[in-house]
């Protein structure tokens, strides 16, 4: 006989004993489910890609003339004319600080366009600052 310890222990009566009637009931389904009747399979090729054809979800877009590439030389010279441009025109643009960012500051309950005005002033006044010391 195996020790009360052990996992397996059970009483040879509850071997030998017929489970009542009541736990047949209990255990059987009050609804029963029809089985589920599952579609057939895609048809597919060696590499498991399915052979229906797919729909077609994608937009068909017009034809449009294939780019014409231009020539070299003239594209670098103008790649370079445009640079030296926008180099110029960064070197003459002058950021002004508003004078309003130097004076003390507004209540925004009094004035609340005015502190906004300040505050941007000052975040611009950083910004300068802050682009003077790179250079």
């Amino acid at each position: 006989m195996e020790s009360k310890d052990d996992d397996k222990f059970e009483k040879n009566s509850s071997r030998e004993e017929k489970i009542s009637s009541h736990y047949d009931e209990i255990s059987k389904q009050n609804r029963p489910s029809d089985p589920i009747k599952k579609p057939s399979l895609r048809k597919k090729n060696k590499y498991g890609q399915s052979i229906d054809a797919k729909p077609q979800y994608d937009r068909d877009f017009p034809h449009i003339k294939p780019f014409k590439e231009p020539d070299c030389e003239e594209f670098m010279r103008k790649k370079k004319e445009k640079e030296i441009e926008d180099k110029l025109k960064k070197k003459n643009k002058k950021i002004s600080i508003d004078p309003i960012a130097f004076k003390s500051t507004i209540d925004p309950y009094f004035d609340p366009a005015g502190s906004k005005r300040q505050l941007r002033a000052r975040k611009m006044k950083k910004k300068i600052a802050r682009s003077a010391k790179k250079n």
